[in-house]
């Protein structure tokens, strides 16, 4: 998605894109890791912002080497990218299940409706109250007013 942007944005003038990467499916417990790039910014803008992004939370120096490995996966022909497609796929695959897993729990309990999780372990049911709880709830809350 952000080669499309990076793609189509430069014919529109005045355009900034600021975007951040950190973990993705490659996520792995206890690393840190990500970069920023912006483009369109005047060098003073940048300055600034590089600034203000560079007194949060530092990452681990793993974390770093992490960050640049994804940013730069192995590539066809070379002795580990089957390998790493294998094992994008089964990960990308078991989030995907479990994903599934969770919004069919929630999606089977009564007054709950969750949308489907897209992109990220995320999801959001939404809980709908009966209408007898509400109107104790507007009750109780009335009453402690006074």
């Amino acid at each position: 998605m952000l080669l499309l942007y990076k793609k189509l944005l430069p014919v529109c003038e005045g355009y900034w894109l600021l975007t951040s990467h950190l973990s993705g499916y490659y996520g792995e417990c206890g690393k840190r890791g990500g970069y920023m790039e912006l483009c369109g910014f005047s060098e003073d803008v940048k300055d600034q912002l590089y600034k203000v992004a560079s007194v949060d939370l530092c990452s681990n120096t793993s974390g770093q080497i992490l960050a640049s490995l994804i940013m730069n996966p192995p590539k066809p022909g070379e002795e580990s990218h089957e390998l790493f497609l294998a094992e994008k796929e089964a990960i990308l695959s078991s989030l995907a299940r479990r994903a599934k897993a969770l919004e069919d729990a929630f999606n089977s309990m009564e007054g709950v409706l969750c949308q489907k999780a897209e992109g990220a372990m995320y999801l959001f049911p939404g809980i709908k109250l009966p209408e007898k709880a509400i109107e104790a709830a507007k009750k109780a809350s009335s009453s402690h007013r006074h």
